[in-house]
């Protein structure tokens, strides 16, 4: 979603609030179940338990006594001069390269000390409450004003909590103070196009220098920055990403673009780059002006669509974005802040009743059919008797096809796929259709925006595509026209709106996670991670090389989710989680409050506020930090890495398939989180990229098979052709083997002697995730082995990985923690290895080299703190905590 309203900035993206090595006993402890639970602990009482009333229907909380509804003010000042004073100390000693990352702390917890000071006034009690009403309507009566009530407490408690951390940190490196090892600098990036350029590899790169990765964010519906104080504020937090609006309602009569609009636009972007950002422009798809609506009626022709509100195949769709996109870029020029625009919001396109999508239809058919409606009438099983039949043309209804418990999926069903040749034929080709007209539609001004300065930032464009309706256990969110391989072939920038949040009960039993993709391991993590994995990984695969913007993260707040008390841990994990999938920038959902004084923006109530990220300090500080660390030397280098390894492991993703068969769904959610945890490189490819290269998965890597019902002609050729050369490098997986590539993608079925050679295959029958990575493990890991693998448990080499232990299983995964290892450099003797706990309990993993079973030798230095540990003791990694180490090999 988006606001009408869109003068957006900035925000750079999630932190870390990392806790010292400590060696208890023979086992590193990487940060620490105590922490996160000391981080509850100090979190206002009265927030805290209005959360838990909240997830249980509990028993309000009486209002706290006294006179002050903030008693914790005084606390808050103590704390935040304790921090400044101790940084500007540690700088001065040399313990620190910098003081920017408490220099973030110190400006979330001030702006929120500003916040809540306006929350606790009459007039913004009763705002607050009001948007509280309207987001929880089920609530009992007092609870939204309670609620507001408390909230300001929860802010302050919030706000000293993630100064203590911050503090701790920092004392770490005051007390055990090392010759040599101080914090690493955290370096501040100009995003101007003198110090910064797009790469070839998708991401924004230092332009000298280092050359290193440098990521950005922003927030959706960001004020201007507009005062001191709001700079200030935007320094600290290192904001970068800047979003900017345009509205077709702009475009006049004579096809030019509003003066005024134009004006502000221009001093917008100058106001960008003087600041040092990068900004973006979304194009406002919505309510043409009313002249255009006169001069082409067919624009408001009855459509079903989301975001973009009129008949895209209606002559003055294209004309009306063509005017826009030259009258902006005539006014403010190839602007060096403007690294891209966003063709579209959230856009789906499931069907037109318009005369123009008709007939484009019909010359479709004709040009599907090779004029011969004999053909299309076998094909259908229908008997229509001339092509401008009006019958012919009418677009088929979705099936009723669903996977039971998916979102919005009627529980009583039983089907899951679409099998019988005419209802498959007709529905293929209604789709195919579809999703061509919406590429050409974005095409159009896509080329216009090339036509006015071909391959530069000014005229990159991605769109805002909800990732997860590609993955989708309904056809309802699958049959929307975005055909992800075409447009990310088209375009320069890959866009997309990604939901991450906490996996918890409340969540769940509430349906506020609206749960598109199919069904994983319930209950065995912390964080509802696989929609944002399998999106971003599609898009790498389809789109490599380009930058992946997520111009709409949801990582703490959606329509549909709230928590009142989110973890402490969460959003930072969530930041990491993303970047190491390839997220080199985003803007994330949304920003509610005056930059300078705090003051929520709550003129009507605003069901987005309640407990959004507005109301928690403690995730914002994360937020922030975690990409402040990201863009460490070092650290940034070894992300782009990893995203950017050849996959070992290639997963068919067939948009047939997902046209007809939503089991088929379940099962490359299910393989794809088994094969998350094996440490290798993943990723998908398309059946029309297996067709124009049939070497587009290289003989050494893996091809997964994910029941693919309905494939291309072609794919059943590459797969034949890679079984008849080494059958060990496909494997084919299925909750009904019989299924695999059985129907062409108009449902004709393929016999048992043309797909006789599956036989000789890898058969993987779809289980459990953690089953199906043993199995994997055993197939793969003995082929194709990362440079470190993390595995389970503590029986590991020497501490100085002199003595191999033969016990060492090396295909023993760690399932649970994404381990990703990279060499430091081409050549390099030393690794850096990324993991992540995605579990609900804390993992005690170890590091292993696959060629020898020993340990990695010393020294093994924690990246984000330049501290050594001892090599070759297992490591524990709590819950929501992740480990960076470089090693040597």
């Amino acid at each position: 979603a988006v606001s009408a309203k869109m003068h957006a900035v900035q925000v750079h993206g999630a932190a870390v609030m990392l806790c010292a090595l400590l060696v208890i006993g023979v086992v590193v402890a990487v940060g620490g179940d105590a922490a996160d639970n000391n981080r509850s602990n100090n979190r206002n009482n009265d927030g805290q338990q209005l959360a838990m009333a909240h997830r249980s229907s509990a028993p309000l909380p009486a209002p706290p006594p006294g006179p002050s509804p903030l008693p914790g003010l005084a606390e808050l000042d103590a704390m935040m001069a304790r921090l400044g004073n101790a940084s500007s100390d540690a700088l001065h000693k040399g313990f620190v390269s910098d003081t920017v990352l408490d220099d973030a702390a110190l400006g979330v917890a001030g702006y929120f000390r500003r916040a809540a000071v306006s929350d606790a006034t009459a007039t913004q009690r009763a705002n607050i409450a009001a948007s509280y009403k309207a987001q929880y309507t089920r609530e009992p009566e007092g609870y939204a004003e309670n609620r507001s009530l408390h909230l300001p407490g929860q802010e302050i408690g919030d706000a000293v909590a993630l100064l203590q951390d911050a503090l701790a940190e920092l004392e770490v490196f005051v007390n055990n103070a090392t010759a040599g090892q101080r914090r690493p600098a955290t370096p501040r990036v100009n995003f101007t196009s003198a110090a910064v350029a797009v790469s070839r590899d998708g991401y924004f790169r230092m332009a000298n220098g280092s050359g290193s990765p440098v990521f950005a964010t922003g927030f959706n519906t960001m004020p201007t920055v507009d005062t001191p104080a709001a700079a200030q504020l935007v320094e600290a937090l290192d904001l970068r990403q800047d979003g900017m609006w345009a509205p077709i309602t702009w475009v006049q009569p004579d096809l030019t673009v509003t003066s005024s609009a134009l004006v502000n636009m221009k001093q917008s972007l100058d106001q960008t780059l003087r600041a040092g950002h990068t900004a973006n422009i979304l194009i406002g798809n919505v309510n043409p002006p009313k002249w255009a609506l006169e001069k082409w009626p067919s624009l408001a022709d009855p459509v079903t669509q989301h975001s973009v509100n009129f008949n895209i195949d209606s002559p003055g769709a294209s004309v009306l974005l063509a005017a826009l996109v030259r009258g902006v870029l005539t006014a403010t020029g190839c602007h060096p802040a403007l690294t891209g625009w966003v063709l579209a919001n959230e856009p789906g396109f499931r069907s037109s009743k318009s005369n123009f999508t008709t007939a484009k239809f019909a010359s479709f058919l004709r040009q599907a059919y090779s004029s011969n409606l004999e053909t299309l009438n076998t094909a259908w099983n229908t008997s229509f008797a001339a092509w401008n039949d009006p019958d012919l043309t009418k677009q088929p209804p979705v099936p009723d096809v669903c996977v039971k418990g998916a979102w919005h999926c009627d529980p009583n069903t039983t089907a899951s796929f679409v099998a019988s040749p005419p209802e498959a034929a007709r529905w293929h080709d209604w789709n195919s259709f579809n999703s061509a007209r919406v590429t050409s539609f974005f095409a159009s001004t896509y080329n216009v925006l090339q036509a006015f300065a071909p391959g530069q930032p000014c005229t990159a464009a991605s769109i805002k595509i909800i990732n997860g309706g590609g993955f989708s256990t309904n056809l309802r969110n699958t049959a929307d026209g975005i055909d992800r391989l075409a447009l990310s072939e088209l375009l320069s920038i890959q866009g997309c709106d990604t939901r991450i949040l906490p996996w918890n009960d409340y969540s769940l039993a509430n349906k506020r996670i609206t749960q598109n993709i199919g069904s994983y391991t319930l209950g065995a993590y912390s964080t509802d991670w696989l929609g944002q994995a399998m999106g971003y990984t599609l898009m790498r695969s389809y789109g490599p090389g380009k930058l992946l913007f997520d111009s709409e993260w949801h990582p703490s707040s959606t329509e549909w989710y709230r928590d009142a008390a989110m973890p402490a841990k969460h959003l930072e994990i969530a930041t990491w989680h993303a970047l190491l999938y390839g997220q080199a920038t985003n803007q994330q959902w949304y920003w509610h409050r005056d930059l300078t004084t705090g003051v929520a923006k709550l003129g009507k109530p605003d069901a987005g506020f309640p407990d959004s990220l507005m109301t928690q300090p403690m995730q914002m500080a994360g937020y922030v930090r975690a990409t402040l660390q990201a863009n460490t030397v070092g650290v940034a280098d070894a992300l782009a890495a990893v995203v950017n390894t050849r996959p070992n492991v290639w997963i068919v993703h067939s948009q047939g398939t997902t046209l007809h068969d939503v089991e088929a769904s379940q099962v490359l959610a299910t393989v794809f989180e088994a094969a998350t945890f094996l440490g290798i490189g993943l990723g998908f490819v398309a059946e029309r990229q297996l067709a124009r290269n049939p070497s587009a998965v290289p003989r050494d890597a893996f091809l997964i098979v994910p029941q693919t019902s309905f494939a291309l002609n072609s794919t059943v050729t590459v797969v034949k052709e890679r079984v008849s050369a080494d059958p060990s490098k496909t494997i084919v997986t299925a909750i009904s083997l019989s299924r695999v590539l059985r129907f062409g993608p108009r449902g004709l079925v393929r016999s048992d002697t043309d797909l006789a050679f599956l036989k000789n295959a890898v058969q993987l029958p779809c289980t459990t995730g953690p089953q199906m990575q043993q199995r994997l493990a055993a197939l793969v890991l003995s082929v194709v082995a990362p440079t470190v693998q993390c595995i389970d448990g503590t029986g590991t080499a020497a501490n100085d990985g002199s003595t191999a232990d033969t016990t060492v299983d090396t295909t023993a995964a760690a399932f649970g923690v994404v381990c990703r290892s990279t060499l430091v450099a081409p050549g390099a003797a030393h690794a850096t290895v990324i993991a992540i706990n995605l579990r609900n309990t804390t993992a005690s993993i170890s590091l292993v080299l696959p060629t020898s079973g020993q340990a990695p030798k010393a020294p093994w230095t924690n990246a984000l703190t330049n501290r050594t540990m001892p090599a070759g003791l297992p490591i524990t990694i709590p819950v929501r905590e992740k480990m960076i180490l470089t090693v040597a090999l």
